[in-house]
């Protein structure tokens, strides 16, 4: 519960806590998170969250907030601490009109963080489900990266908590040009795509 103790106790924000919260994925990844209990509402002092973020920056290049609820005192620090916002959602009209919404909320921000929404196509594409299209069309912005549907190479991913493949996965290779498009680094990952040759004709001798 590193993420919380951080949060509850801004005062004690120096190096040394803040290296014990972590738990380290690589030598380059951190992992900042709590477990929070399901009757216990999250209380937290105004400006604890943006103190947190303040001085994290000073430690890493990229912060990445994962954040699972749309709106509050929460969300708007982040927002406010934020040079990017990606807001993710799916092909469903539900989906759409939340993510127009969010990206007109963002756009409020004074700190005009870029903006661009993640389309995580996790369900089997059916008739009936929002088009592409549509939904870009919907949103009135060109900033749209989608995430193609691959099941079987995720599950295999989550369940055994590896990283999916960013060179047999289409979906691996969407993330990897996702995190290009931040970093600003031009090489795209592309997915391994097997030939198909027709066999050669031998010409037959006598």
């Amino acid at each position: 519960n590193g993420l919380v103790e951080l949060l509850q106790n801004p005062h004690r924000l120096d190096q040394q806590l803040i290296n014990q919260a972590f738990v380290a994925q690589s030598d380059r990844l951190f992992v900042l998170a709590s477990e929070l209990p399901y009757n216990n509402d999250l209380s937290l002092r105004p400006g604890a969250f943006s103190e947190l973020i303040a001085a994290l920056k000073r430690q890493f290049h990229y912060i990445v907030i994962d954040l699972h609820q749309r709106g509050g005192a929460l969300v708007d620090e982040a927002f406010d601490a934020s040079a990017m916002i990606h807001i993710v959602a799916d092909l469903s009209v539900h989906s759409t009109r939340e993510a127009a919404r969010l990206c007109q909320f963002a756009e409020t921000r004074d700190a005009s963080p870029a903006l661009t929404v993640l389309v995580n196509e996790c369900r089997q594409p059916v008739p009936g489900r929002v088009n592409a299209k549509d939904f870009t069309d919907a949103l009135a912005r060109g900033s749209v990266h989608s995430l193609p549907y691959e099941p079987q190479a995720l599950a295999l991913s989550e369940n055994l908590g590896e990283a999916v493949s960013t060179q047999r996965s289409a979906f691996g290779a969407a993330i990897v040009s996702l995190a290009n498009s931040i970093t600003g680094n031009q090489v795209a990952a592309e997915p391994e795509r097997a030939e198909h040759r027709r066999p050669r004709r031998e010409a037959a001798r006598e």
